[in-house]
């Protein structure tokens, strides 16, 4: 019998799993977060090897009848630092089990967008630390907006949440706003009292803004007039990403939601969802119907026409 590893190398963790043909599930687990951008070349190599080992240490599968592998990496937009990463791994497979293996790299919203679907066409809006809309028409043309990073861009994600919320803290340290739950949440939870406070909160000790963002859309959902401004422009955003995808479909879009931030049930994405379904009748909210994993196994499968 022969398999096909699905790798998704997210920032939160990293999900993989071995399938026969007919994508049946034959070994799964986890491995550590891997952003291809921060983590670099050499340690997204070290995070496939360990996964190919561990899988043949734990199941009787022999490394030639594993037909190929797909790893869909966040971080890989740049298609250069995903062919670097796929030379590297064939090399590394090759030297170490003298095995030539087809393999892909990707980037973690293709695989999530053909797992959503189960192959077919649709579009997923991502909303998680960063965010961005991919899509795929009939005729497999792909479609995007947003992804720019957050330097540029990430609208509508919960790094952007996070960081318009500090920057309200921010304004009330200084004298330039009124107190909020907003920055009260940030008092009571992260105890950031000060400018000063908050200046080494971001600084120097690295503070994350997006774990801030939960907070926000707290404070949000408790009629907080911060707190819902934040969450009012931020769902627009959202709203802006869908709007430059759809006219590239002339019949109903399926939707999917993926990320921390809009996959949760929380007053953010229940009033995206609501803005959606007003502004858009030909969109239809859907669940995804199958893991970012294995929508790597069906990539993989499309590629190599099995």
């Amino acid at each position: 019998m022969k398999y096909i590893v699905g790798i998704n190398a997210g920032g939160t963790k990293t999900d993989y799993i071995v399938t026969d043909y007919a994508l049946t599930a034959k070994f799964s687990s986890s491995a550590p977060a891997c952003n291809l951008k921060k983590a670099g070349i050499d340690k997204a190599l070290k995070v496939l090897e360990n996964i190919v080992d561990r899988i043949l240490s734990e199941t009787k599968i022999n490394i030639k009848d594993i037909s190929g592998i797909c790893a869909g990496f966040a971080g890989a937009g740049r298609s250069s630092d995903a062919e670097a990463l796929k030379a590297k791994f064939q090399d590394l497979l090759k030297e170490k089990y003298n095995i030539e293996m087809p393999v892909i790299i990707t980037t973690d919203i293709m695989i999530t967008l053909e797992g959503a679907f189960n192959g077919d066409e649709g579009a997923v809006l991502i909303s998680g630390t960063g965010s961005i809309i991919y899509a795929k028409d009939k005729k497999d043309i792909y479609y995007r907006a947003g992804g720019f990073g957050r330097s540029i861009g990430d609208e509508g994600s919960g790094y952007s949440i996070g960081k318009k919320g500090l920057a309200t803290a921010a304004k009330y340290f200084d004298s330039r706003g009124k107190e909020n739950k907003v920055v009260n949440y940030l008092k009571e939870t992260f105890n950031v009292n000060s400018s000063e406070d908050l200046i080494k909160k971001v600084y120097e000790d690295n503070f994350e803004p997006s774990e801030f963002a939960p907070y926000v859309i707290k404070a949000a959902e408790e009629n907080d007039e911060a707190g819902r401004k934040i969450i009012e422009e931020e769902a627009e955003e959202l709203v802006l990403h869908i709007k430059a995808v759809k006219n590239f479909f002339t019949d109903k879009i399926k939707l999917s939601l993926s990320g921390g931030v809009i996959a949760a049930d929380n007053y953010f994405s229940r009033l995206v969802k609501e803005k959606i379904l007003y502004r858009f009748p030909n969109v239809e909210i859907v669940e995804p119907q199958r893991a970012p994993e294995i929508g790597a196994v069906l990539l993989f499968k499309k590629k190599s026409g099995l």
